[in-house]
């Protein structure tokens, strides 16, 4: 007696016509797979059809009342139906295995406010004062997390020299800016009696104040755009 799973009856129906009924006597008690396999009650035998679909055969208790010997059951299943979304199938590396892994090629990220956004293999991006990654990895992508790296800062000793805390990096760094970070004193430009500077001609005197863009830097700390320095 063949027994089938519902996805199995219509192949193996052309099987049995193959091989057709064999005569009826007392044989061992055994389940012969395809003329050629010999499996004892319990036991299975694994193959493989169409690539993603393999097939299981098991050799029951019960006898077949066709061939004499033992019946068996087949099942059919279809391996990469077993992967979820975002995921590939990976066929199986040994014959004695039904089915593969689903290893995924993407990853999936919820933010703050509960939102899934899915990244592909090799994407980057921060949140919450954390550096993401989406890396490859042979078992499949998997999201690699570190957290944002920022210079000491003294909040303390920017105010205290006239600077205001700015914050950057996506709130997550501090800086100092401000023109209390100078670490000279400026001078206004005093009229000389030069060869540029024409004495009693003041409408006239080419001698101009000059505007200077420089980064300040002081305590460590570095402005985060260049300032603008009147002398």
């Amino acid at each position: 007696m063949y027994t089938y799973s519902p996805e199995a009856q219509s192949y193996y129906g052309l099987h049995q016509k193959k091989h057709g009924r064999q005569v009826k006597e007392e044989k061992d008690e055994v389940c012969i797979f395809e003329e050629v396999t010999v499996l004892n009650p319990g036991q299975s035998v694994i193959q493989y059809l169409d690539g993603d679909l393999c097939y299981t055969v098991q050799c029951l208790q019960e006898k077949d009342e066709n061939t004499g010997y033992n019946a068996m059951y087949f099942t059919i299943v279809n391996c990469s139906q077993q992967c979820e979304a975002q995921q590939i199938y990976i066929p199986p590396s040994s014959h004695h295995t039904c089915c593969g892994t689903c290893q995924k090629v993407s990853c999936s990220f919820h933010t703050e406010n509960g939102t899934l956004i899915v990244y592909e293999e090799g994407s980057s991006w921060s949140s919450n004062c954390t550096n993401y990654k989406c890396a490859k990895t042979p078992a499949g992508a998997i999201i690699v997390g570190s957290s944002v790296s920022c210079p000491p800062f003294n909040d303390t000793e920017c105010t205290k020299n006239g600077g205001v805390v700015q914050m950057y990096n996506d709130g997550c760094c501090k800086t100092c800016s401000g023109l209390g970070l100078l670490p000279f004193a400026i001078s206004p430009v005093v009229p000389t009696n030069s060869i540029n500077c024409e004495p009693g001609k003041k409408e006239e005197r080419i001698c101009q104040k000059m505007t200077i863009r420089t980064n300040i830097r002081k305590n460590g700390c570095i402005s985060q755009s260049p300032v603008s320095i009147k002398g």
